[in-house]
Formats: C-alpha cells, structure tokens, sequence
C-alpha cells in the first residue's frame, strides 16, 4: 500500500503537502503531541490536498487513537538503512499487490505509478476517493481488494 522504496528519488512536495510537513515539525518542535496527531490524521488519513476532518467518525477515532499511541510511545531508534532496491525493481518476478489512494501524497501516487510500470508482475489497485490509509478509510473497498488479489475468503 503507497509503499516506501529504499533510494527512491526524494520528494519534491507540493504546496498543500509541504505546508502540511512544516506544520508538524513545528508541533513537533514545540512537544505538542496533540498538534502532531491532528495534523498527521490531515495528512495520512484525510490527504493533504483534503479539506480537514474528509474522514470522521470510527475510523478517526481510531487513527487518532492508534496514532497517538505510537507518538507517545520511546521512540525504537533509528533502523539500520536497507539497501537501495529502487534500481532493482525489475528483478522483483514474484506475483505482487500494488495498492495506493489517489488522495494519497502525489509523490507516493506518482511512485506508485512508476513501480507499476516497472514491476512486471505487479497487480495494481489505485482506489479512487482514498488516501494513504485505504484499509481504515474504506474497509470494504479494501476488503474487496484483498479478495480479488485471493488473499482474504469471501
């Protein structure tokens, strides 16, 4: 799902997204854990480009929930760095689910877009009206997903 690829290009934000960014490391910087978790709800769950508060309800609560926790919680330290597989995409040959939210970051669409090209045997859902978190959102959208790629019974 929008995954993370050691020596993918970095980033280059836009506007919404970069505002977004900025904002919680300047809640971050002030010890605001509160600030952080409502602006990364904005930017993980409602998308950045978003209005505030697009996703409410259950799945809120619990991002918020979840999310909290885990800002609250000592921090494991910094993971040793894998090593760069953006270049080795295309040796990937085992069957793959691609999954992201098209009101994800545009640069994790954008990825996205890009893996499923270069992957072989990729399998692609871009889900329309989701953002990074497609399994909270809309879980039987997701779910629906899941079932067509095998991976879960009806």
């Amino acid at each position: 799902m929008a995954p993370s690829v050691s020596g993918a290009p970095a980033p280059a934000l836009d506007a919404a997204s970069q505002a977004l960014v900025d904002a919680i490391g300047a809640a971050e910087a002030a010890g605001d854990a509160d600030e952080v978790n409502r602006l990364e709800a904005r930017l993980w769950l409602d998308g950045p480009a978003q209005p505030e508060g697009r996703v409410g309800g259950a799945a809120r609560g619990l991002f918020l929930a979840m999310n909290g926790a885990a800002l609250r919680s000592p921090s494991p330290g910094e993971p040793e760095a894998p090593a760069p597989a953006w270049l080795r995409l295309e040796a990937l040959r085992s069957p793959l689910r691609l999954v992201w939210g098209d009101l994800d970051l545009p640069h994790l669409v954008e990825r996205c877009r890009t893996m499923a090209a270069r992957l072989p045997a990729a399998r692609c859902w871009p889900l329309a009206g989701v953002a990074h978190l497609p399994p909270l959102e809309a879980p039987q959208v997701f779910n629906a997903v899941l079932r067509e790629a095998g991976l879960l019974e009806s």
